[in-house]
């Protein structure tokens, strides 16, 4: 396979990452926070760096929470710690270094609805963060089967880079190895390792990522979203001199990089 004609985007200046702080930091009010949102609505919050930030939505259980930054068995090197309260429904997040904390994005899914939070961690204390959704409530008091259950986009997303990355791919999947070095920095090595076909929605392509600089490397999911990107998982966002991440990197199903 020959090397990819589309250009990757430019890397983020330091500049250009203060700007989005600043920008994420601005809608952030400075007490106790509860959110009307409804399914697939995104809001700003801020946590806590040093204590677990409590996260509840109003009336309905949290299924899970899912981020390319949230840690676990599959992603250890995860800079974002979530503890799930099974008995109440809630949900727990805590930056895994409060040293290196920066702003990251989660799902937080019920049964009927997600919701996508922006992070933006602070040196506030330990509060609470509210979901309210009118709309899931209606939903939740009429009678539906499973089979009526509208098609969930952020999950079915989560679900492929999960499978892939914990090297179980669904029966229907295909795999290509490919190992074909693609143009991106030049303080980075690209490598296209291998793309997961058979899906009926999606299509991932794995990428190596090596700093062939001299200077520690920082990665942000958002470098590497072109126009049919629509998720982008990374292994490891800080790189020392030399070392090497894994870069998931999900299009639609038939979409070529």
């Amino acid at each position: 396979m020959s090397t990819s004609p589309k250009r990757w985007p430019k890397r983020a200046s330091a500049g250009g990452a203060l700007a989005l702080a600043c920008l994420l930091w601005s809608g952030v009010a400075a007490a106790l926070v509860t959110l009307d949102l409804e399914d697939g609505a995104t809001a700003t919050v801020r946590i806590a760096i040093k204590d677990p930030t409590r996260i509840a939505v109003a009336g309905a259980p949290i299924q899970e929470i899912i981020g390319s930054s949230v840690q676990g068995e599959g992603n250890p090197a995860g800079t974002l710690r979530v503890t799930q309260d099974a008995g109440q429904g809630d949900a727990y997040l805590m930056p895994a270094e409060p040293s290196r904390a920066a702003p990251t994005s989660v799902f937080v899914v019920t049964e009927h609805a997600t919701y996508t939070l922006l992070l933006v961690p602070t040196d506030i204390p330990a509060d609470t963060v509210q979901i309210r959704d009118r709309r899931a409530a209606v939903a939740r008091s009429a009678e539906s089967g499973a089979h009526d259950r509208p098609y969930n986009r952020e999950k079915s997303l989560f679900q492929i880079l999960r499978a892939v990355a914990s090297d179980t791919p669904t029966p229907e999947m295909q795999i290509e190895e490919l190992h074909t070095p693609v143009v991106l920095w030049q303080e980075a090595r690209f490598v296209h390792e291998r793309r997961y076909t058979g899906h009926p929605r999606w299509t991932v392509d794995v990428y190596t990522l090596t700093n062939v600089s001299t200077a520690s490397m920082v990665l942000d999911e958002r470098e590497f979203v072109t126009g049919d990107v629509v998720a982008v998982a990374l292994e490891q966002a800080d790189l020392a001199p030399g070392q090497s991440a894994v870069v998931r990197v999900v299009r639609p199903a038939g979409v070529q990089p």
